[in-house]
């Protein structure tokens, strides 16, 4: 948000009688012209010049508690899901998996053969 003291001189200047581009040379470039044109439309509506939200991206907190808690959650060890999920998020795993139920199909399969003669 741009310094209210800025704000009061654009408005003084304005009220006073002075143009734009003499309060911009005036304020050696402290505001943008864009800037100052859109606080002078403000007062020519309101009166006033009222910023409802500081320009540009939010601004976030910076302290030590907040640093911690990111920190601790970075570092906090990921759960793996129980359940169906598990072996299958392991790779090495599920293919021993699959390889102990393909042998003992084939074990079932040759007793039945077996069987059969």
């Amino acid at each position: 948000m741009k310094s209210k003291d800025i704000q009061k001189v654009v408005k003084i200047k304005y009220e006073n009688g002075e143009d734009p581009t003499k309060i911009y040379r005036d304020l050696a470039g402290a505001v943008s012209l864009p800037t100052i044109k859109l606080w002078i439309k403000m007062i020519n509506l309101t009166g006033s010049i009222t910023l409802s939200s500081p320009p540009g991206c939010p601004r976030t907190v910076r302290t030590k508690a907040a640093i911690m808690k990111v920190k601790s959650r970075l570092n906090k060890k990921k759960r793996v899901q129980g359940g169906k999920g598990g072996s299958r998020d392991c790779g090495i795993v599920w293919i021993a998996w699959i390889a102990t139920v393909s042998r003992i199909r084939q074990y079932h399969e040759n007793r039945k053969d077996q069987k059969v003669k």
